[in-house]
């Protein structure tokens, strides 16, 4: 999947081969930082990844399943609901069949600026039980 940085406030410094960025919006002017370009990069494509991934389960499937976006890696999700006892929702699938479906991997390439990065981000199945109390 292709994702290209519209974000006025995100640019590309060539000569540092970093990006600045807007961290902290104040009352008046925001404060900007700096961090290298593979670094922002990568967590881009990470934060990217984790919708494509979400739609291929969805789509095959055929439900909707939550997904979370963690530092290196996306994960996908199956719930089951549990209140005190008794189990009040299930998963509309196997964790089984959840795994056979997700992606080992979503390939994104992140453009900024004339700047290209490509990374391959690895994709987890999860079965969270939430317990209500």
């Amino acid at each position: 999947m292709e994702h290209t940085e519209s974000r006025a406030t995100v640019e590309y410094v060539e000569g540092e081969n970093a990006v600045r960025y807007l961290a902290r919006q104040g009352g008046g002017a925001g404060e900007y930082e700096t961090t290298p370009w593979e670094q922002w990069a990568r967590t881009q494509c990470v934060s990217a990844a984790r919708d494509p991934a979400m739609d291929s389960v969805s789509e095959e499937l055929g439900i909707s399943v939550g997904g979370s976006v963690h530092a290196t890696s996306v994960s996908v999700a199956i719930e089951t609901v549990v209140e005190g006892n008794r189990v009040v929702r299930e998963p509309g699938v196997e964790f089984e069949d959840l795994v056979a479906a997700t992606p080992r991997t979503v390939r994104v390439t992140y453009t900024l600026d004339s700047e290209t990065y490509t990374d391959d981000v690895d994709v987890y199945a999860e079965h969270r039980v939430i317990t209500r109390l």
